[in-house]
């Protein structure tokens, strides 16, 4: 286990090219704040964004995660956004 730390903390390429590859991944992309509120659940939650709210607050987060920190992925949140699931929904897919 030394040996894998030791080569993350390294930070050479080279000397980690033999250990597993991790990224991080900005989560509960978009418009999600809600484990559970006066009986709504996450997965059944659909947030109403307005489109400024959405550009100015939610996706400028994400963008500047994706443009400016390099990530490698997101984790799409469970709820719906203005009536359109996450996971598939045209913000998801056109926007990002």
């Amino acid at each position: 286990m030394l040996p894998f730390v030791q080569a993350l903390q390294n930070g050479d390429a080279n000397s980690t090219s033999q250990f597993i590859k991790v990224a991080a991944v900005p989560k509960h992309f978009v418009a999600y704040s809600l484990e559970e509120a006066d009986g709504e659940m996450r997965f059944y939650f659909d947030a109403k964004v307005t489109d400024q709210d959405l550009q100015d607050t939610y996706l400028a987060t994400f963008k500047a995660a994706v443009i400016d920190g390099g990530v490698r992925g997101l984790m799409c949140s469970y709820n719906q956004v203005n009536g359109e699931q996450r996971s598939s929904g045209s913000i998801t897919v056109e926007c990002i």
